[in-house]
């Protein structure tokens, strides 16, 4: 299983834009959530 850690260094790898951390916490809680479903 992916770790958080994980999740977010792809997340920073393959967005073409910045990525405040607050969008990344965002990102990374909604990747949580889809994984549950």
């Amino acid at each position: 299983m992916a770790r958080v850690n994980d999740v977010a260094r792809y997340i920073l790898e393959n967005v073409d834009s910045g990525v405040s951390t607050m969008k990344l916490q965002k990102l990374v809680y909604y990747a949580q959530a889809w994984s549950l479903v």
